[in-house]
């Protein structure tokens, strides 16, 4: 099945994309049996790319029937690739449809033993918010329940949180729920109100699998939050910096606090959002990051990493060589080619910006694949089988090591150029140094009150 050739290939594809990428609750997943799982939707194609790469299980997606097409195509799509066909009302356009078939493929999906994953957005926006749902999820259960007596289907919410969906070597964590306890079918009879009661539930579920924040205008607020106080929050708590699900933790407790504030004491809220704006924007403007201002960890330069980069520039020198073609082809073509056509506000003929990422990540996989393959083609045909195959091999981690040398040098370049900046604007360092300090306390306040408050 081209599903199951597909997969480590994207996986392995994802893993070079992001810079990094963390699972988290793979513990909630059932080893065997049918589960409808529910995610949010920020990011077009990469979001079931990334859900069906990194859960064990096979999935059968649900998609818009207008990708489908016909003939061999919608074939294609259905038999080797898992997908089933929607049909959105909102699209119809007038056109009486009906949704029976995809119940009855669902139905016998999961009859197999076999995991669903909808997005229930039913659109994509790259927003930082759980956005209303459709019903279908729980519409698919309540079916799937009545039939099948001696089974019945959890649904399992899973959160993407990407720091840029549309940026290469971004980070993405993936947050996988526990399965959501849905209120008693037999409370009513009338199944609309139902529907949407249980997907209240499972939106509440889903809501707490990312850093959910209500008024978007807030993003930038709880990123510089959460960049500002991080080290602060670790020392305090005594948790390791490098545990993804405790930066996941403390990311969402800060949007959570950012709410209570913004709500119970606005004045307080508006006043500390307009210092730590400003020394933010005050950062951008010397052109110097937060870590160099606050001396954290990230801060500074070790022996071992000046080390690191001496003995392996020959190598990341040669990953250079390598891959600059592909890297600088894939640049162009996405400017040049889709960037154009890439529109906010989905004007006609266009495509929404949610698709950035999917199409670098689209265009790039491929491009890299049949650089590899033509790599390998001509090493094999001037020099043997074996140095083919050798060089087949280890394409893939000579990329992968290029790109760590590539973010060890760039810290170290910014080193240098923080400390070349303090050096000439040593009065304007030492106001940012005290306006940090002053900040870190009044947070230091702030999250003692807010621990108080919710307890």
């Amino acid at each position: 099945m081209i599903y199951k050739i597909l997969k480590p290939i994207v996986r392995l594809s994802l893993r070079a994309y992001f810079r990094r990428i963390d699972v988290i609750g793979r513990q909630h997943i059932p080893g065997n049996g049918p589960i409808i799982f529910v995610s949010n939707h920020p990011s077009a194609l990469m979001d079931p790319l990334m859900v069906a790469s990194f859960i064990q299980r096979e999935v059968h997606f649900l998609a818009g029937s207008e990708w489908f097409g016909k003939g061999l195509k919608a074939k294609l799509f259905k038999r080797q690739l898992n997908m089933i066909p929607v049909y959105r009302p909102w699209l119809a356009k007038g056109k009486k449809i009906s949704n029976q078939d995809m119940f009855e493929a669902c139905y016998e999906a999961m009859n197999e033993g076999h995991c669903l994953i909808l997005f229930p957005e039913a659109s994509t926006e790259t927003v930082s918010k759980i956005r209303e749902l459709k019903t279908g999820a729980v519409r698919i259960k309540h079916g799937f329940d009545s039939q099948a007596a001696n089974q019945e289907v959890p649904i399992i919410p899973i959160g993407l949180s990407y720091s840029n969906p549309h940026l290469f070597q971004s980070r993405v964590i993936v947050k996988i729920g526990e399965p959501v306890v849905l209120s008693n079918s037999e409370a009513t009879e009338d199944l609309k109100e139902l529907f949407r009661a249980q997907t209240e539930q499972v939106r509440a579920s889903l809501k707490k699998t990312i850093v959910h924040i209500d008024n978007t205008q807030n993003e930038d607020l709880v990123s510089n939050i959460s960049r500002l106080y991080m080290d602060r929050h670790q020392d305090i708590e005594s948790l390791s910096l490098k545990n993804s699900e405790n930066q996941f933790d403390f990311n969402r407790n800060v949007a959570l606090a950012v709410e209570h504030f913004e709500r119970e004491r606005p004045e307080d809220y508006q006043r500390l959002s307009r210092r730590i704006h400003t020394y933010f924007d005050d950062l951008c403007q010397l052109q110097v990051s937060d870590d160099y201002v606050g001396h954290t960890d990230r801060s500074s330069i070790s022996w071992v990493t000046w080390t690191f980069l001496v003995v392996a520039f020959p190598v990341a020198l040669l990953s250079l060589i390598v891959f600059s073609v592909p890297y600088q082809l894939t640049k162009l073509i996405f400017l040049r080619k889709f960037r154009p056509s890439l529109s906010r506000n989905k004007e006609p003929g266009t495509m929404d910006t949610a698709f950035s990422g999917t199409l670098i990540f689209g265009v790039g996989t491929l491009i890299f694949l049949a650089w590899a393959i033509l790599i390998t083609s001509f090493v094999g045909a001037f020099f043997g089988w074996i140095p083919g195959v050798v060089t087949l091999v280890t394409m893939y981690p000579l990329f992968r090591f290029g790109l760590l040398y590539a973010k060890i040098r760039t810290r170290f370049r910014a080193f240098f150029k923080n400390k070349k900046i303090r050096e000439k604007n040593q009065r304007a360092f030492e106001l940012l140094e005290k306006e940090r300090f002053a900040l870190i306390q009044e947070l230091d306040r702030f999250s003692a009150h807010y621990g108080a408050a919710s307890r």
